[in-house]
């Protein structure tokens, strides 16, 4: 009669083994402690690669052919190295504090901590509040668009992220740093909850989703959710769904902590208006600093941050458009520019918040830019 093995054994392919692994890291945090700068691998039925940074968390399931379950805890930058560039399967077995990878031409160990269970921790979560689905190649582009508008504050930490909300019922992402804003409106309703997803975890999102792929993400939003046995609650959080992978991540702060940014959106005037910017910005020089524009002469005077010392640093061009002079950011005109294209400028006064709009008649994206003021 032949016994069950109770050896702690699995067979995975190189390279999608490796490929989970990778984007594991993705959310590790190199600057804590164990656990959470290591990676847990659970081999069983259902095989995947964990790893957090407890405000994140990656699930990315791959496949083995496993004789016995396990659960693993290690520091994957060793096997990066021995099987870069392996096609070949190999086996991973357990042997006391070690992991064993080998085939028939390698041969390596790996220091671990074995996890007794077949189950993986999951992230804190708390009751369903908002579900839907959208394209990878739709939401990487409303991201994309509105990131560069992102603050960096200690104090109001949810500017830090960016809001996923609803404007005249269609969902919008919105991002702000008090200078600039940028508004996404993506075509499709939503009157679900608001959430503020932080920075970090914007730049892992667009790091797993790809800008071409029509993939359906399916994503979950959570309301805080009290703790069952203290008052403390599980703050709120998200959940995106891929075929390949799921990615969790805290909010920062609450949805109804962001202010109203609609109150800050002015709306198109014809006191000044300058139309087809794109070439003229295009032509100012990254170092440059500001720029004045004077659409009642018909023209615009960009200035190095050195005009101070060297008056004749400048490039002038012509504009088209009417109204009083006014002065705005180079750097954040020509951000504006990568995530727009074309664009207008509308404004009620030089001294008030300017509107920023797409030249294309289907413009899904506004922006709001603060002028530089300067004496009369």
């Amino acid at each position: 009669m032949k016994t069950k093995s109770k050896v702690k054994k699995a067979t995975v392919r190189s390279r999608e083994f490796i490929a989970a692994l990778k984007k594991a890291q993705w959310v590790i945090d190199r600057k804590s402690e164990s656990p959470f700068d290591l990676t847990e691998v659970h081999f069983g039925k259902v095989s995947k690669i964990r790893a957090t940074n407890k405000n994140q968390e990656i699930v990315i399931p791959f496949s083995a052919d496993v004789e016995r379950g396990f659960t693993i805890l290690l520091d994957p930058r060793a096997i990066f190295t021995k099987l870069s560039g392996h096609d070949r399967p190999v086996d991973v077995s357990l042997d006391g504090a070690n992991v064993v990878i080998s085939d028939d031409v390698i041969t390596f160990r790996t220091t671990t901590f074995d996890v007794d269970g077949p189950d993986l921790v999951e992230f804190r979560q708390g009751t369903t509040n908002d579900q839907f689905s959208i394209s990878e190649a739709e939401l990487h582009k409303a991201l994309s668009a509105v990131k560069f508008a992102t603050a960096s504050e200690q104090g109001r930490t949810y500017l830090n992220g960016i809001f996923m909300t609803q404007h005249n019922g269609k969902m919008a992402v919105v991002a702000t740093n008090g200078q600039v804003l940028c508004e996404y409106t993506l075509d499709k309703m939503h009157s679900g909850q608001s959430i503020v997803i932080p920075k970090g975890a914007i730049s892992t999102l667009l790091r797993l989703i790809s800008p071409k792929s029509a993939d359906l993400l399916q994503i979950s939003i959570y309301g805080p959710t009290p703790e069952r046995d203290c008052n403390a609650k599980i703050p709120q959080n998200i959940c995106i769904k891929h075929k390949n992978w799921a990615f969790k991540s805290n909010a920062d702060g609450s949805g109804q902590g962001y202010p109203d940014y609609n109150k800050v959106i002015p709306k198109p005037s014809d006191n000044i208006r300058i139309s087809a910017l794109k070439e003229s910005i295009n032509r100012i020089p990254n170092e440059y600093s500001s720029v004045i524009f004077s659409p009642e002469n018909g023209t615009a005077v960009a200035f190095s941050a050195r005009r101070l010392a060297a008056r004749d640093d400048k490039i002038e061009f012509t504009i088209d458009g009417h109204g009083e002079s006014f002065q705005l950011s180079v750097p954040y005109l020509k951000k504006i520019l990568a995530a727009l294209g074309d664009f207008a400028i509308s404004g009620s006064g030089r001294r008030e918040p300017f509107l920023v709009m797409q030249c294309a008649e289907d413009s899904r994206i506004r922006c709001v830019l603060m002028p530089i003021c300067f004496p009369r």
